[in-house]
Formats: structure tokens, C-alpha cells, sequence
């Protein structure tokens, strides 16, 4: 009786190279073969390389992610989304499909420790994500943010300590071509140069081949209230620096009870906005709202004032309302309605005035 051999699955094909024995020695670039970027979005992020997205929180770079992940499976390509911070079911799904992403095309990886729900930690679990990322079939992978798969051993600070944990990413990036994008936050620092603006070590703008800064459209005429983002290219190795896009955050409507909202990211085409420029706009803002948080502190330094007190010497030293009155949210001034009618309705006499105190 013999016994049949069950069949294997096709394995891709890989060149064939030749064993090397350890040592150094120089080649001449004659016998290096030129190869062509492919791109995953033309001239911003790369297939096969790491790129970097960098922006302050709150600003929509995990709804830019989203985007890249719609964008991805309406071509028939897989992703994986390694978020952190957004909850899967309540924040997550909502924004695929208010991007209109193909959900089957779109996965989260669940990792489990001692019988707890752990996150992927980097570069320890970097082996498990490059098979699933080679099952997958994937060719887009997120990080969002990096620090939070980190694991205490590792100093984003230290640059080689960084490296270190980037280097499973680089491996997975350059053997299955993909996309790798890693997330990071700004840092608290007043520089021009968005790279030198990232939160952590050098080494982190440093190891990606492609880096985009979002922010705040300096045009916005609603200003902080506003929709409209600035997505800036800051930095390419691999091709000219890309046109920055106007981007603006919108709602859609879902399907099923309640009919509920979520946000979605919306390209409109090219701006000339510059990273520096969002930079400045955004260094300039914060001296403006510092500026507006003293101002306030002397003109309340000597008890309470009405509003109409505080916008008119706002008006007379220069300062807009709008930047008193995010002044006085950060400063935690308090405001109360005398007379008039009150939020409940109830009489009070006269048309009543809103009182400010620190």
C-alpha cells in the first residue's frame, strides 16, 4: 500500500544567492543593480521602505491612516493596522467604513500573554508579524503610535535603541514589499525643522526613507475650530520631495441603529503650505495664545471683570477674542452669568452680563 504524499502549498519563488563566507570586501557599484522605487502613494509613501507620519494629537493622523488602509483594499491589497490607542470595535471599524474600506482586506493583529489581551511588541514579536504579514499577503502596514510597541528595554530616546526596535519593520518592508508607515508625536520643541520637531530620538526621521508632517491649515478661516489639515512631505530619500495635500476631516453617516457618524479623512488636492510653514504658523499661534494667557492674568489680577471689560481691552491691546478665549480655557478662568436669564431659564432681572475670575 503506499501512502500519498500530501500536496504542499506553492511557495513564491525567491532569487537564489550565493553563500558568502563572513569577512568585508569592496564591490564596485558596476556589479549593483539598479532598482525602481514602487510606490504605494505616488511620491509620499513607498513600497519596501519605512515612512514616517508625524503631527500633534487630535489632529487626524490615525484618520490619514485609515485613509491609506481604504486605499489599500479598494486595489485589492491587504493592511494591518497596529493601533494602540483607538478602540477596535467603537473607533476603528466605524472609520473604515465611514473611508469606505473593504473590511475584509483590513486587519488587526490580537496578541495574548499569560491569558491577557497584550499589545505587538517591537522588535520581540518583529518574527510573528512577518509571517502574518506574509500569510496576509500584506502590502501596507501601520504602526500607530510606535512608542506604544515598545517594550521597557527599549530607550526612544537612544538611537540605536531605536534602530534596534525598527529593525524587524525594515526586514519585513524590504522582504515582502510593502509599505510600513510608524507614527509619532510631535515634541514640545520650538524648531523649524519638522525632523528635528519628533518626538523621541533622531534615529527615528532618520532610519525612514519618507516623512510627512500633518497639521492645522494655517488658512483655516474657522482656526482651531476648523476642518481643514496640511498634509507636508519632509523628507525623501528615494525621489524629489512630493506637492503637500489639502486634506479636510468630514462625518459620514453608517448604516444600521441610530444611524451613527464617524470621521473620515478627505483629500482635496495639492497645497502650498510647507512643513516649515505649518511650523511657524503653529510656533506662532502659541506665542499669540501665551501673549493673550498674560494679558488675561494681569486684567484679572485684581478681581473679577465683566466679558465686555475683558473684549474691550482685548480689542485695545491687539489680541483677538478667539485667542482670550482659548487664554481662558487654558488658564481655567471661570465665568458666571449674573441677572438676566440664566442656562435653566430662570429670571435673574435685566439682561444680565457673564463675570470672568481666575
Amino acid at each position: 500500500m503506499t501512502t500519498r504524499r500530501k500536496a504542499q502549498p506553492r511557495k513564491q519563488k525567491r532569487t537564489p544567492t550565493k553563500s558568502k563566507p563572513d569577512g568585508i570586501w569592496a564591490i564596485s557599484y558596476s556589479e549593483v543593480k539598479r532598482e525602481t522605487v514602487e510606490w504605494f502613494w505616488d511620491g509620499l509613501v513607498p513600497h519596501g521602505m519605512l515612512t514616517l507620519l508625524v503631527g500633534d494629537p487630535g489632529l487626524g493622523k490615525s484618520l490619514l491612516t485609515v485613509y491609506l488602509a481604504a486605499m489599500a483594499s479598494n486595489k485589492g491589497i491587504s493592511s494591518i493596522l497596529l493601533s494602540a490607542e483607538d478602540h477596535k470595535g467603537a473607533t476603528i471599524r466605524p472609520r473604515l467604513e465611514a473611508a469606505g474600506a473593504d473590511l475584509g482586506l483590513v486587519h488587526h493583529i490580537e496578541v495574548r500573554r499569560d491569558g491577557m489581551e497584550d499589545g505587538l511588541s517591537l522588535p520581540d514579536d518583529g518574527a510573528t508579524l512577518d509571517q502574518i504579514i506574509g500569510k496576509t499577503k500584506t502590502r501596507l502596514v501601520v504602526v500607530d503610535p510606535l512608542t506604544a510597541h515598545l517594550p521597557e528595554s527599549i530607550n526612544s530616546w537612544h538611537d540605536q535603541s531605536v534602530r534596534r526596535a525598527l529593525a524587524p519593520l525594515h526586514r519585513a518592508a524590504e522582504k515582502h514589499g510593502c509599505a510600513v508607515v510608524v507614527v509619532a508625536h510631535l515634541n514640545k520643541g520650538s524648531g523649524q525643522d519638522p525632523l528635528y520637531r519628533t518626538g523621541g530620538s533622531i534615529g527615528l526621521p532618520a532610519a525612514v526613507r519618507s516623512a510627512l508632517l500633518l497639521a492645522r491649515d494655517p488658512n483655516d478661516p474657522e482656526a482651531e475650530r476648523g476642518s481643514r489639515r496640511v498634509l507636508a512631505h519632509i523628507k525623501c530619500n528615494v525621489a524629489p520631495q512630493s506637492a503637500s495635500r489639502a486634506c479636510e476631516i468630514k462625518a459620514a453617516t453608517l448604516s444600521g441603529k441610530g444611524k451613527p457618524e464617524a470621521p473620515y479623512l478627505k483629500i482635496n488636492g495639492t497645497s502650498s503650505v510647507s512643513g516649515r510653514e505649518l511650523l511657524d504658523a503653529d510656533r506662532e499661534g502659541q506665542s499669540q495664545s501665551s501673549d493673550a494667557e498674560e494679558f488675561l492674568r494681569e486684567e484679572l489680577a485684581r478681581g473679577q471683570r465683566t466679558a465686555e471689560e475683558i473684549k474691550a481691552a482685548a480689542k485695545r491691546a491687539g489680541h483677538s477674542w478667539r485667542t482670550v478665549q482659548r487664554a481662558k480655557r487654558n488658564l481655567q478662568v471661570t465665568a458666571k452669568r449674573i441677572g438676566g436669564k440664566g442656562r435653566q431659564g430662570k429670571s435673574g432681572g435685566g439682561k444680565g452680563h457673564w463675570v470672568w475670575k481666575l
